[in-house]
């Protein structure tokens, strides 16, 4: 008898501690989301394209890391952090194809973005600034804030106000002739204090004669210089090396 209740022990220990396959999926296919391995990612989605845009240079899961916690109903539930935002918890979603399982990208993808709309930032200025004259590295080259222009251009049917800071003299005062990269703030508020860049309030990174990068990640802040000048800051670092901080008073 206490042989058999050693045995039956043993194994609703075992019951208990074996890993549900759908908490093994959805932490294999976080891990290779995150780390862009498309072999991986084509293995465990149900449409193998969405391998392909997960992966993409111009796609970013901006999450720091996750945690799998556990299985419910709607799929197995991941708590998600993500640098100045709230934590989130939402459902990895899979179906059944033919037999096996398989993550539902679409699914789980509008799931998560369910949690995160309207979520605000936990910071004024996400990202600290260093108390230098605005430089670092754009598209592979060390660069350094020179001069902040501000031209109207004329679309025909609008006109807008294009604001450009570059590392050189602009040559007769105008600067679309610029062979060296340069920072486009045309979807900056100079008006205000700043706060922090997101998919509305950013900066394109230009590097001559056609290369742009939108760089939604970061922060900027506005400040009175004195004597009827104003200064400034900006800091990010893009996944692709590109990395600015600093200050720039016109």
């Amino acid at each position: 008898m206490r042989i058999l209740s050693i045995m039956l022990a043993s194994i609703f220990i075992f019951a208990c501690t074996e890993e549900d396959p759908k908490v093994g999926l959805a932490n294999s296919f976080w891990q290779a989301a995150m780390s862009k391995d498309a072999e991986t990612l084509k293995q465990l989605v149900s449409d193998p394209e969405t391998a392909d845009f997960l992966v993409a240079d111009n796609v970013k899961l901006n999450i720091d890391s996750f945690e799998v916690l556990d299985v419910t109903h709607e799929g197995v539930s991941v708590k998600f952090l993500t640098h100045c935002f709230p934590d989130i918890t939402s459902p990895t979603i899979f179906t059944d194809m033919q037999g096996d399982l398989k993550v539902d990208v679409k699914s789980t993808f509008m799931a998560q973005m369910k949690m995160t709309r309207g979520r605000e930032r936990t910071k004024k200025y996400c990202y600290e600034f260093k108390d230098q004259p605005m430089q670092g590295v754009l598209f592979g080259q060390p660069w350094q804030a020179y001069y902040l222009d501000r031209q109207m251009v004329d679309f025909g049917t609008r006109k807008e106000e294009r604001v450009a800071i570059h590392s050189e003299p602009c040559p007769d005062g105008y600067c679309f002739s610029l062979q060296t990269p340069s920072i486009t703030l045309s979807r900056l508020d100079l008006s205000g204090d700043g706060g922090n860049f997101d998919h509305e309030t950013n900066i394109t990174i230009y590097n001559p004669p056609s290369e742009n990068i939108l760089i939604t990640e970061g922060s900027y802040r506005v400040s009175d210089a004195g004597d009827g000048n104003t200064m400034l800051e900006i800091s990010f670092q893009d996944d692709d090396g590109n990395s600015i901080n600093g200050y720039l008073v016109y």
